[in-house]
Parts: structure tokens; C-alpha cells; sequence
């Protein structure tokens, strides 16, 4: 009995010791920031992890990083490191666009604590100048006008500058440079505008030309505050003296190499219609995809108009179109100095005092007074640029159907028109993402006043791709052109079929994804907000077919409007759905 009552105390002792060490080793790490972070393509975070509680053993912690999702971050300094701080700092750069997931472990001896922080890096969309400030990078919402990250610094430029555009990626300027100009004194400059270029990375950044705006002969100041580029790569300047004469010229985007194929257009002055040229102090300009310039005419403190050019081949005259004032049907108070077009044709302003948005449907209006609203309070802005060049004009066509479908790897394209008046010819137009557009085929006009229907075939046998984008080049028999809404056409079979919330909107706090998979798996759920922010998260295991998954926490969300987003490996699809208290 001795013995047995020894053997059971010596138990007793060991799981006392078990329950102990269980309890004393609780460990736990925290990062900083700890919330989900959206930044600009090729910014950095810098993220601090702080471990907690007690962990098994002695001596020094192993803090190991990791960045998956999107491919290409670094990581700075050493990774892993020992080291017996309870802390750990690291600067993390994430050069791609795309969604990426920060890891941080702690680990001594037998314990280990981790922890992560999802990170979605956005292209830049939108560019700004500020005199002698960096010229800088933002991403904005193209619907709202908010903006959803930035502004971060791009270079600061050699001059003091009021002027900056953007150029799209063309075959001379095969990184889509920056461009801007100097802001000279007019009563130095003798009409001379000094240009300068820089890639969007920073690199570069130098001087590429000049032109002597109103010619050789006069030796007038200008003052230079407008620049933009059109859809073809070109660069224009509109300048004018401050009272009477307003004077035009292009250039030639090469990048960071000089210009080329100036020119001045005889040195001709613009006429203008419905304002003076006096109303020209501050201002800029921006382009639509069929070349339509859009040119901001602002006094300080003062009237704010945009005006069009009535032609880019033999420019004579600008017009007024619009009249602006802000949300309050007031004069803008300060300078007006910048506008640039977003992807689906609203349009941003700057002014001294702030950022201010067009929506589309306000954009596309004939003529009238237009409010502006406030969306950022950003002070000293002095110019803004984007290589957006949206199809907003009207062309003599009218497009009513195009649709794409797909049998034994040959694509049939099916467009309709409701009316052709002075129309010429349509370019069918292919790319394998969703912006480098090659040329594959044409048909000309019918001239057809009613209904007119057209086809084209497209073989992709010879293509290892399996998504292609098309679009249609609409020409008009001036020249005149814009492009059809972008279709695209996937060759390989989706793994996910159909994505349907139910109830939509959501209205109790209740609601179910209905989500049919091709085949077993488990998929993720995201609920993003309409400026793009990921606000709730899930992972559900399915079944091939048809799965009915209950979205958590949906009652959190206030009312408006959301996003589902399933990814399924590489596949993403998306669902709008609307939240009604």
C-alpha cells in the first residue's frame, strides 16, 4: 500500500506540473498597423510586430516574415532575426498591383505565436503638381471620386511647375511618361514653354524641349499652366497672355527622350465663343478618346469655365461648354488649376483650397452650369493629370448591341447601329488584357440610316491565351473616332458557375451566397465597399454544385452598397448587393 500511494502522489505531481506549464506558456504577437491596408502600387508599410505572454524555453526569439498573395515584396533588413526585443520592425515594399497577406512569426524553443494583416495595393490613377512641391500619385475611386490611396510622391520636379499630363503607353513613350512644364514669368519667358519628362517610377526626370509658342517674331510673355495628352501620345499646350490672345501647340511624347513633330499650328490664336480670352488665367486641359479637348478657364476668385476645341487638325476656336461652381452654386474660392478624366468619363478639378468630382452622368451633359462636389480638402494643388481618355463625345454612329461568343476556338463578334450619318469605317480591335489593343480586322460603313447589323470572326487556334478582350474603333469620315464599351471571352471552363445573394437587399440581417462550383474545394469570401475597401471575410468548404453559405456578420454592415467577391484559386467573381435598414 506504501508503494501504491507513493506511485499515485508522484501522478498527481506530474499532471500538476503538465497543467502548470500549460498555463505559464501563453504567448501571442500583434501587429501594427493590425487592420487591412490599401496603398499605391510600389509603396511601402511599415509594419511593427510586438510579441506578449510567456514562451517556452530561454534566450533569444525568432521573429520570421513572410508576404504571399501578389508576387515581388521585400522585406527589409534581416529575415528571420534573433533577437531578445519585443519588438520587431519591418519596412515592407510592395512594387505590384494586387492583394497580398503580411505574416509575422514568434517562436523560442517549443512556443510560437503568429499573426497577419492583409495589404491591397492599387495602380495609380490619378497625378498632381504643387509648384516646386513632388509631384504626386493618388488612386481614386472613378465612381465616387474619393480617394482610396496616396497621394504619395512621384519626384519633385526641376521647376516650379502648374502644368502636368500624363501620356498613355505608346510606342514612343513605352513607360506612359509624366510630363510637366516650367510655370515661368511672363514677363520673361518670350513665349517660350521649357518641357520636362519623367517616368512614372521617379526615374529619369529631365528636360526634353521647348517651343516658342507665338513664334519667333513676338516676344510677348505667355502664361503656361495648361498641358494634357491625347490618346495617341501626343502632348498639347494651350496658352494664353492674360488679356487677348491664346496660342496652341503638340509635341511628341518620347518618354524621357526629346521631343519631336512640334508644332505651332502658325502660330495661330483662338477665338473664343461665349467668354473672353481675359478669362483664361488658370486652367489646364484633358482629352476624350475620340480627341476632343476639354480646356479650363478659371479668373481667381472668379468665373470657372470648360471650354472645347472645335478641332485638333486645324484648331481655330474654343467654345464654351460648361460653367463650373462648387456644391453651394458658388464661385470657386482661390485658383482652379486642374482637371483630368477618370477611366469611365467623370472628371476631377482642382482648386487651391481642394480636390472636387464630376460624375459621369453630370459629364456628359451638352451644356449648363455644373456643381462640383468636395472630395478631398488638399490645399496647393496646382495642376492634376490621368492618362484616362474616356469615349464621351457623341460620333455621327450609334452602337446599339456587341456581344462576343465562342465555338471551336473561333470568336463571333456581333455589333449593331441604329443609325450611321457620316460614318466610315469600324476597326476590330484585341488584346489579351484589359488596355495594350492590337488591330485585328475592319468593316466599312453600310450607310445605313435605320437598324445596320455586322459580323467578324476572330480564329484563336494559334493562341495559347485564354482571355481575350474586344473593343470596336468607331471612325467617322472627318477623322473623328471613339471607342466601343470593352467584352471580354474566356476560353477555359469556370470552376465557378454562378454567384446569387439572397435575399437582394438584404433586409434583416440575414443572407445567403448561392454559389455553384464545378467541382469540390473551398472558396474565399470577401464583402468589399463601394470605394473598394475589403470590410468582411470568410472561408467556406463546397461541394460541386449548388451551396447555399450563410455570409457572417452581415448585420454589421450599415445600409448602401457592396460587393461580394468568391475567389476560387485563381478564378475571382463577383456580385453587387445592397444592404436596406
Amino acid at each position: 500500500m506504501k508503494l501504491f500511494t507513493l506511485k499515485l502522489r508522484a501522478g498527481l505531481i506530474l499532471l500538476s506540473i503538465l497543467f502548470t506549464s500549460a498555463d505559464i506558456f501563453s504567448q501571442s504577437v500583434s501587429l501594427n498597423p493590425s487592420t487591412s491596408q490599401t496603398i499605391l502600387a510600389g509603396g511601402q508599410i511599415s509594419f511593427t510586430a510586438t510579441r506578449s505572454g510567456s514562451f517556452a524555453g530561454s534566450g533569444n526569439y525568432t521573429y520570421t516574415w513572410a508576404v504571399t498573395g501578389t508576387a515581388g515584396a521585400t522585406i527589409s533588413g534581416s529575415n528571420p532575426q534573433n533577437t531578445n526585443s519585443a519588438t520587431n520592425t519591418k519596412t515592407i515594399t510592395f512594387p505590384n498591383s494586387g492583394n497580398y497577406t503580411v505574416t509575422v512569426t514568434v517562436k523560442r524553443s517549443t512556443s510560437t505565436a503568429t499573426t497577419s494583416v492583409a495589404v491591397t495595393a492599387l495602380v495609380p490613377n490619378l497625378y498632381s503638381s504643387s509648384g516646386t512641391d513632388p509631384l504626386k500619385a493618388w488612386n481614386v475611386n472613378i465612381v465616387t471620386g474619393a480617394v482610396v490611396a496616396g497621394p504619395v510622391d512621384v519626384v519633385t520636379p526641376l521647376v516650379n511647375t502648374a502644368g502636368l499630363a500624363k501620356n498613355k503607353i505608346t510606342a514612343t513613350d513605352p513607360n506612359g511618361s509624366l510630363y510637366y512644364i516650367e510655370n515661368s514669368s511672363l514677363n520673361t519667358n518670350n513665349g517660350v514653354v521649357n518641357i520636362y519628362a519623367v517616368k512614372p517610377d521617379g526615374t529619369g526626370n529631365t528636360s526634353v524641349g521647348s517651343i516658342d509658342m507665338n513664334g519667333p517674331a513676338n516676344n510677348a510673355g505667355l502664361g503656361f499652366v495648361r498641358l494634357g495628352c491625347d490618346a495617341s501620345g501626343y502632348g498639347w499646350v494651350v496658352a494664353g497672355d492674360g488679356s487677348a490672345n491664346i496660342y496652341i501647340a503638340k509635341f511628341q511624347g518620347n518618354g524621357v527622350n526629346a521631343i519631336s513633330n512640334v508644332n505651332t499650328f502658325n502660330n495661330v490664336t483662338l477665338s473664343v465663343t461665349g467668354g473672353t480670352a481675359a478669362d483664361f488665367q488658370n486652367g489646364d486641359l484633358a482629352f476624350t478618346a475620340n480627341g476632343t479637348m476639354y480646356i479650363l478657364a478659371n479668373i481667381t476668385n472668379g468665373t470657372t469655365g470648360i471650354y472645347t476645341l472645335n478641332s485638333s487638325i486645324n484648331p481655330t476656336s474654343v467654345t464654351k461648354k460648361w460653367t463650373l461652381v462648387d456644391a453651394s452654386n458658388n464661385n470657386f474660392s482661390g485658383s482652379v488649376n486642374g482637371v483630368a478624366f477618370t477611366q469611365n468619363g467623370s472628371m476631377h478639378i482642382s482648386t487651391s483650397t481642394g480636390l472636387y468630382f464630376i460624375d459621369q452622368a453630370t459629364a456628359n451633359l451638352t451644356s449648363g452650369t455644373v456643381q462640383c462636389s468636395l472630395v478631398s480638402s488638399i490645399t496647393g494643388l496646382t495642376d492634376l493629370a490621368s492618362d484616362a481618355t474616356p469615349s464621351q463625345s457623341s460620333l455621327p454612329v450609334k452602337l446599339s448591341a456587341f456581344s462576343a461568343s465562342l465555338n471551336n476556338d473561333v470568336v463571333t463578334l456581333n455589333w449593331a447601329t441604329d443609325f450611321e450619318e457620316s460614318f466610315d469605317h469600324f476597326e476590330i480591335e484585341r488584346s489579351t488584357n484589359p488596355s495594350a489593343f492590337v488591330k485585328i480586322g475592319s468593316k466599312v460603313s453600310n450607310h445605313f440610316s435605320g437598324r445596320s447589323a455586322y459580323q467578324f470572326e476572330d480564329n484563336l487556334s494559334q493562341s495559347s491565351e485564354n482571355v481575350f478582350y474586344y473593343r470596336l474603333k468607331m471612325v467617322d469620315i472627318d477623322g473623328r473616332f471613339e471607342y466601343s464599351k470593352v467584352i471580354s471571352l474566356r476560353r477555359d471552363l469556370k470552376s465557378i458557375k454562378s454567384v446569387i445573394i439572397s435575399p437582394n437587399p438584404v433586409v434583416n440581417g440575414n443572407a445567403a451566397a448561392k454559389i455553384s462550383v464545378a467541382e469540390r474545394g473551398t472558396i474565399s469570401l470577401s464583402i468589399m465597399d463601394v470605394a473598394g475597401r475589403t470590410i468582411l471575410r470568410q472561408t467556406n468548404a463546397v461541394s460541386q454544385g449548388l451551396n447555399s453559405i450563410s455570409i457572417n456578420n452581415i448585420e454589421k454592415l450599415a445600409p448602401g452598397l457592396y460587393v461580394l467577391k468568391v475567389i476560387n484559386g485563381n478564378e475571382i467573381t463577383t456580385a453587387k448587393f445592397s444592404v436596406n435598414r
